[in-house]
């Protein structure tokens, strides 16, 4: 809670100084640098030196043949050039015509850069032949090449004075845009971030001044153009009459060219990620001496923090997403610093807010997520409005009209009044129903002594075993154990955030960006493995024996110890159910919920029963799931969500109390072919007679999840009609819909992207089985137990439940209806309890759940839906 006045003094706490550049055109502004100091060298690049006053002719002339090829304000115009003169020259022609430039580095590969050329539809692109060729998807629109004797003559025929507002297509305005930048997303596909030409002159103002740019003053150029960054690199010399020296491509990625340069050209500015700073601190300290160096992109961790300030002239960390312009916040860090750095306070004309779910401040030290508002603001994606709508949205502290940018990070406000930086919301990943931010697990990592770089990422390299794996960069010869590294987390974090291996590399992979690129990172061997076993003693006894053994089997271990927990040793819904069908083969009687709620091969034990003979082995796609099938109370019946599945209410079961056996109904048509139904009725009609075989006699407890509450409401009215009493009906999040049918019937692809979608593998594009069948096997989700055949199915189940949902007009349920709302992820307009409210005569019980929809069955929210469900079934007995 934020006491009397706090509010507001948060809001002035994230408050930058006032914006920068007065509307000034950017054109304008570094011409007058260039017109006060034409015969200072601007640009270095190799052996090529030009300063001010050449620079800009050569860019008038090109800007000039420009404008004649279409280049105006709003347009945009491509600059696909290697690391040159020439590149230099290009943005800089593309800024005096007005127009917005989309950098191209050719390096990329050639389907991302033609997707890049295909989405923005530049009205041409500054190229060179050799280029072109290599990239056929640049010839989508016109094309300039610089390198051919026509182009080159056309634009040494051209004036070299600097262009005059009567020459260009229109008067270029701040809000104008100044270029494009194409970002990778979660979605999959690259979308490009426009952003205005006042943001950039207002940060090239701040960041200029506050890294000393001026006169007499060099800034070693080392970003790719395709990373935002650059575009501080190329025109914050520009602006501040420094020399700007732009490294050449091969120099950029050799730690010992490019601390020969930077000593070389007596360089006392350069910027870069942390990635790229460890490798030069490492080779070359003593290349940083006189060197202010900015580093940004990525979080900066202690050790390289420590190392940086320890060698370099100054260290300013800086903060901001390519929607916010660059850089939003940054600090400078002491001499003597240690610990984590912070990532500051707000730059000029930038506004910080650190939010909760609700879109109130918190307090200092409390954790929340980092929204961005102010000058740097970009006006959105490129032709994406919906994305943008969803991004940049309403400031509810800012003048009437003005957005901030929800970037997704966690942050928290220092005592000092600067920020910390926590890691990404989006940067997690699912692990046995566990959301784990990866971040956290390499800050600790890299906490320990023998440790200096490390990245954590999740791999499936087994079919069906994903496990976490860290990479990790050691800080001196020794490398250092995997069991040691283990136990290193394991003093801070929980189990299931323990990784099952630590590879030990000579350095991360790059991307381009210079950020560590996570899909270059080698699979595990053998001897990287930490197998994630207790201290404790070894199974004794023969059902502990059986048990052990069946864990083994099932997990593909070798051994198993009698406290091992089977989820920390890599067990999921789907394993559960293959242990308790081993188990029932060895003579051992368990349920999925006793695997869920006992865990270790001791604990289960303690509860197994014996079976005569061999048992009836457990089908995952059985019609009826028993997940506990054992109690002395009345059972609870659950119905699927749209997927058909009965997998998720496994958790669930775990949390209500052992007493109480839980079943769980199970679309058909997956495994093979059946008859569609028809409608929700007859779906709740089939329900009911599987479930009168269990429970004859009521009083009956029915739960449905999504699609499921839906179909629970119906068994519900149903059983109500044939004069059976319901003492239990519990919706999860499942509303009615319009009660027509959809004009529109979902495809396959529609389907596949909202399975995907909900699996938490967002994506754009097309997508067929076969590719949605390996991001689902990639990510861990038991679902890439189905074969292409068996997914198509699937997704006809899925398809056939969103129809039947929309169409279905429920009847009326004469009691009340205790309902699970999400609270997360509901956006205005989305269905509520009042939409129950006609079909139920009792009251409906609403019960907040700090969740979204598609998680409604995870861990954490399970135990809480379990707890409440528990109370009130123990109210009923």
């Amino acid at each position: 809670m934020l006491l009397p006045g706090e509010q507001e003094e948060l809001l002035a706490l994230g408050t930058g100084a006032a914006a920068r550049g007065d509307g000034q055109p950017l054109a304008t502004l570094l011409e007058a640098t260039a017109d006060a100091h034409p015969d200072a060298i601007a640009l270095e690049h190799a052996d090529h030196r030009l300063g001010f006053a050449e620079l800009h002719r050569r860019a008038n002339r090109l800007a000039r043949t420009l404008v004649a090829q279409g280049a105006a304000p709003d347009r945009l115009v491509a600059i696909a050039l290697p690391r040159s003169v020439d590149l230099v020259v290009a943005a800089l022609a593309a800024v005096k015509t007005g127009a917005a430039y989309l950098p191209i580095d050719p390096s990329y590969p050639a389907d991302r850069i033609a997707g890049m050329a295909k989405d923005a539809r530049p009205v041409l692109t500054v190229t060179l032949t050799g280029v072109a060729a290599a990239v056929p998807g640049l010839d989508n629109g016109r094309l300039l090449l610089l390198d051919d004797p026509a182009t080159r003559a056309l634009v040494d025929g051209q004036d070299t004075d600097h262009l005059r507002p009567a020459e260009l297509a229109g008067p270029v305005r701040p809000e104008h845009a100044g270029y494009v930048i194409y970002t990778s997303g979660s979605t999959g596909r690259p979308k490009g971030v426009v952003v205005p030409r006042g943001a950039l002159v207002n940060h090239l103002y701040d960041l200029t001044e506050r890294v000393g740019l001026a006169p007499g003053r060099t800034l070693l150029a080392v970003t790719t153009f395709g990373f935002d960054i650059a575009n501080l690199e190329l025109f914050g010399p520009l602006l501040s009459g420094a020399r700007l020296v732009l490294a050449p491509h091969d120099t950029v990625r050799d730690p010992e060219l490019l601390a020969e340069l930077t000593l070389a050209t007596g360089a006392d500015v350069m910027q870069a990620t942390p990635t790229l700073w460890h490798a030069l601190v490492t080779a070359r300290p003593d290349a940083l001496a006189g060197v202010h160096v900015m580093t940004g992109g990525e979080a900066l961790s202690p050790a390289l923090a420590a190392a940086l300030t320890g060698a370099a002239a100054k260290v300013s960390n800086l903060y901001g997403p390519t929607e916010t312009t660059i850089y939003s916040v940054g600090v400078d860090l002491a001499p003597d610093h240690t610990g984590t750095p912070p990532i500051g306070r707000p730059l000029a004309g930038n506004r910080a807010l650190l939010l909760d779910p609700a879109l109130r401040p918190v307090p200092p030290g409390v954790v929340g997520e980092l929204y961005l508002a102010g000058a740097g603001l970009a006006r959105g994606y490129l032709d994406r409005p919906g994305l943008t709508a969803e991004r940049f949205t309403a400031d509810p502290y800012g003048p009437p009209g003005s957005r901030m940018y929800r970037t997704g990070d966690l942050a928290r406000w220092r005592p000092d009044g600067s920020i910390d930086y926590l890691g990404r919301i989006d940067h997690q990943v699912k692990i046995r129903g566990f959301r784990i931010e990866l971040g956290e697990i390499e800050a600790v990592l890299t906490d320990h002594p023998l440790v200096e770089r490390a990245s954590v990422t999740d791999r499936e390299d087994s079919p069906g075993e994903r496990r976490l794996v860290a990479y990790l960069v050691p800080a001196g010869p020794e490398r250092p154990e995997p069991a040691a590294l283990r136990a290193h987390l394991a003093a801070v974090l929980p189990e299931y955030m323990l990784p099952a291996a630590y590879v030990p590399l000579e350095a991360l992979p790059l991307t381009p960006n210079g950020k560590v690129d996570r899909k270059a990172l080698p699979a595990p061997g053998a001897e990287d493995r930490a197998v994630a076993r207790s201290d404790g003693r070894a199974p004794s006894g023969p059902v502990e024996l059986a048990l052990g053994r069946v864990f083994a089997e099932v997990l593909g271990l070798d051994r198993v110890g009698a406290e091992d927990g089977f989820f920390e040793l890599g067990g999921d819904s789907l394993k559960s159910i293959q242990l308790v069908s081993r188990a029932r083969a060895a003579g051992l009687e368990l349920t999925p919920a006793d695997v869920f709620a006992h865990r270790t091969v001791a604990g289960l034990a303690l509860v197994a029963g014996a079976v005569e003979g061999t048992g009836a082995p457990e089908d995952p796609f059985a019609p009826v799931l028993g997940i506990r099938p054992t109690g002395t109370a009345r059972p609870v019946f659950c119905v699927h969500g749209a997927v058909g599945l009965g997998w998720p209410f496994l958790t669930l079961a775990a949390e209500i109390d052992a007493d109480i056996p839980v079943y769980a109904f199970q679309a058909g048509g997956v495994r093979s072919p059946e008859k569609a139904p028809e409608s929700v009725r007859e779906i709740a009609e089939k329900y009911l007679g599987e479930m009168l075989e269990i429970q004859p006699q009521g009083p009956y407890r029915i739960l449905g999840w999504s699609f499921g509450g839906l179909v629970a409401h119906e068994i519900a009215v149903q059983l109500q009609a044939r004069g059976e009493q319901v003492e239990l009906l519990a919706d999860l999040d499942g509303y009615p819909g319009s009660g027509s049918p959809a004009e529109d019937v979902p495809d396959d692809r529609a389907v596949l992207a909202e399975l995907l979608q909900r699996a938490g593998l967002p994506g754009e594009g097309p997508v067929d089985p076969g590719t949605a069948r390996e991001r689902l096997a990639e990510a861990g989700n038991a679902l890439a137990e189905l074969d292409e055949t068996e997914l198509t199915r699937l997704l006809g189940v899925i398809r056939t439940h969103s129809l039947l949902g929309d169409a279905h007009r429920p009847g009326r349920y004469q009691g009340d209806l205790l309902l699970f709302a999400a609270t997360r992820g509901v956006a205005p307009g989305d269905p509520d309890e009042e939409s129950w409210r006609e079909h139920v005569t009792g009251r409906i019980l609403r019960h907040p759940v700090d969740s979204d929809h598609d998680s409604m069955l995870e861990p954490t929210p399970a135990a809480f839906i379990g707890k409440t469900l528990s109370a009130a079934l123990r109210k009923s007995d």
